[in-house]
This record gives structure tokens, C-alpha cells and sequence, in this order.
């Protein structure tokens, strides 16, 4: 049988270990200079996890995930609310459909606005009021089988 050789030994170890160092990198996002967080939406059919970018001052908020032309599956963009109220949201500047998910001050999500209009000023909104509101790629929310009532585990949340 033939023996390998140590420098072959030596690459392949360099591959196994840039593989396993690129499976814990953190996911790539819409806005790298932002702060990042990972949120979970517990639905029936088990644990969905997102990346997420954190529009967590107005300048952020206001601009979302404008000019953003792909958001991958898995990435999102969480908007805090304080105090709990009644969120409006619009999609100026926004370039592709997003579902947003409003969700309650225990966690809930309340409502979900499934594929919003790209580039449109009309208002988006829930009429229950939302202490967050998760944005991920338009269809997402049906594909992943996220639906009103789903819990959603994130820092920010106080059961």
C-alpha cells in the first residue's frame, strides 16, 4: 500500500481546516459596518435562524435595506422599536420584495406583509403594535413556513 506523502498530509490538513474556519465565520450581511445579531422565528416546523443587520438608530432606519439589489437567503434586517407602537414602514429606494414580519412585545409575530412593492412610498404597517419588525427576502416567510403567531427568540425581546 502505497504511503502519502507528508506534504500532501500537510495540504490536506490546510483544507480541512480552512473549511471548518469558514463554517464559523459569521454570514455575510446587507450592511457590514452595522451591528449584526442572529434571530430565531420557532415555527411549527422547528428553528429558523437569520443573519441580521440592526437598523438600530433613525439614520439606519431610515435607510433600510434601500439600494440593496439581493438579500440571500437567511439574511435579514431587524428594526427595533422603543417604545412599543404601531410601526410604518415603506419601501422607498428599495429595489426588491421583502416580507415583513412585525412582531409583538412578547415576541409574537403579529403580522406579515408578504413580498412588499419594490420602490413604493405607499405605507406598510400592522395594526397591532410591534417592538420589531424582521425584513427578509420577499417569499421567505411562505417558503420557511413562517406564519402569524410564531415566536421569535432575540435579545431585544422580553417574553
Amino acid at each position: 500500500m502505497p504511503r502519502a506523502r507528508p506534504e500532501r498530509l500537510a495540504a490536506a490538513a490546510l483544507v480541512a481546516l480552512a473549511s471548518l474556519a469558514q463554517a464559523d465565520a459569521p454570514a455575510p450581511t446587507a450592511r457590514p459596518d452595522w451591528p449584526h445579531a442572529r434571530l430565531e422565528v420557532l415555527t411549527t416546523a422547528g428553528s429558523r435562524a437569520f443573519a441580521i443587520d440592526v437598523a438600530d438608530t433613525p439614520d439606519r432606519q431610515e435607510l433600510g435595506l434601500m439600494d440593496i439589489r439581493m438579500l440571500p437567503e437567511g439574511l435579514g434586517m431587524v428594526f427595533p422599536v422603543e417604545p412599543v407602537r404601531r410601526m410604518q414602514m415603506w419601501m422607498k429606494n428599495t429595489l426588491i420584495p421583502l416580507d415583513m414580519l412585525f412582531i409583538d412585545e412578547k415576541g409574537r409575530i403579529a403580522c406579515i406583509r408578504e413580498r412588499t412593492t419594490p420602490m413604493s412610498l405607499a405605507i406598510v404597517d400592522c395594526p397591532q403594535p410591534s417592538q420589531l419588525v424582521l425584513e427578509i427576502a420577499g417569499g421567505e416567510a411562505r417558503r420557511l413556513g413562517i406564519r402569524t403567531g410564531d415566536k421569535v427568540a432575540y435579545p431585544a425581546v422580553r417574553p
